[in-house]
Order: C-alpha cells, then structure tokens, then sequence
C-alpha cells in the first residue's frame, strides 16, 4: 500500500461495553469509532440521521469522565451510522494514546470478558 493512502492517525474501533459516548444536543451517542481527525457514531432510532455535510458539535466523554469538545462535517452515513470529519483541532494525539493504553488493560484485566472482541487499534506515522 502506498504512503498515500495510508491514515496519519490513530483510529480506535470501540467493543460495545467500552465506547465512549458523544453528547449531541443533550442526547447520547455511542462512538463506534474515533481517531484525531474524526469518528463514526451510532444515532438512536429515536433521532432524525442527520444529513451530509451538517456541522455536528458536541462532546466526546471517555470511561474515565474526561471530555473532549468536537465540531465536523457529516461525511457518510451507513444505516444508523455516521461518519463525522472534525474541524481543527480534533481529538489531541495524548487523548487517543490514554484511551489505547486504557483499552489494552481492560483486555488484559478481563473487565470486557464477556464479548471476547479484540480491541482493534491501527496505528499508523504521523508526519
């Protein structure tokens, strides 16, 4: 595979019982999966999909209650999923580190015995 279609960031995809969540408009969204630059989450059924190319704004909350603010631009939208590109700055690059090391000794903990779903984590050069 080419440099160029190589990511440049971290991308966590999230085991249901370990996701953070994502406030939007006073609901609670649950991250599928997130990375520097953007995140995909799943809306209720009770909640209109949004369309492509809304501004979302919201904050992410992470298991261990620290919050990160967000704005991005719907870019897809798979079923009940949607596909956010965040504007500048993003989630920091410490923030998906913390939550990499977290996620890696629960694995190892065994506190998300029960789903048995390997934490997926694809790191990738940053430049």
């Amino acid at each position: 595979m080419s440099d160029s279609n190589r990511r440049q960031t971290f991308r966590i995809d999230y085991p249901r019982g370990a996701s953070p969540t994502f406030d939007w408009s006073g609901e609670l969204l649950r991250v599928v999966d997130c990375s520097e630059r953007g995140f995909r989450v799943e809306v209720p059924k009770h909640l209109a999909l949004p369309s492509l190319e809304d501004q979302l704004l919201g904050r992410i909350r992470f298991p261990d209650q620290s919050t990160v603010g967000v704005c991005g631009i719907v870019r897809h939208r798979r079923g009940r999923v949607v596909g956010v590109h965040f504007d500048d700055p993003g989630v920091p690059w410490r923030v998906m580190l913390k939550e990499q090391l977290r996620l890696r000794a629960e694995e190892w903990d065994g506190e998300h015995a029960g789903e048995r779903k390997r934490v997926e984590v694809a790191v990738y050069r940053r430049r």
